[in-house]
């Protein structure tokens, strides 16, 4: 199979949709823990951030999913949109279930461009020892703007 091709989108897309799994975090079994152990995830720093990263990702993959004229892209990138969501969700009951103080979180506000937020977002948030040794070689500071990078990485 031709990596990009036609059939390599849709084996791509069709196995990520069909391996989802539904699940609601409040169903989850959560342990009981003792106040040590309480107290040490109480005490994890980035419950905030994670929460928010979390968020930003529902709010603006869905929001991108919406602009894919593409229907199998679109129906995954959807999916992911809300498994992105979920994971705020599995986050934020967490941090109910175990009593995790954090502020009142401020409402996630989209850029006029999504495309652009969209590409910037994965960037930021990628962990680079994941990325594929090919892609940290690209040119991206002469790609001639972010579609054409985001291009340049999507086989589709």
């Amino acid at each position: 199979m031709k990596i990009g091709s036609e059939a390599h989108k849709e084996l791509f897309c069709r196995s990520f949709m069909e391996s989802y799994q539904e699940y609601e975090p409040e169903q989850l079994p959560w342990p009981q823990l003792d106040s040590v152990t309480l107290d040490r995830l109480k005490a994890i720093p980035f419950w905030e951030k994670a929460f928010d990263t979390e968020r930003e990702a529902g709010v603006l993959v869905s929001a991108y999913a919406e602009m894919v004229d593409d229907p199998v892209l679109k129906e995954a990138i959807a999916l992911q949109g809300r498994e992105e969501g979920r994971h705020a969700h599995l986050i934020k009951t967490l941090i109910d279930r175990y009593g995790i103080e954090i502020r009142e979180r401020p409402r996630i506000e989209l850029s006029d461009n999504i495309e652009e937020a969209f590409i910037d977002f994965g960037l930021q948030n990628v962990s680079i020892p994941s990325l594929p040794s090919a892609c940290l070689e690209l040119p991206v500071k002469q790609a001639s703007s972010q579609s054409s990078f985001l291009q340049s990485l999507t086989p589709f």
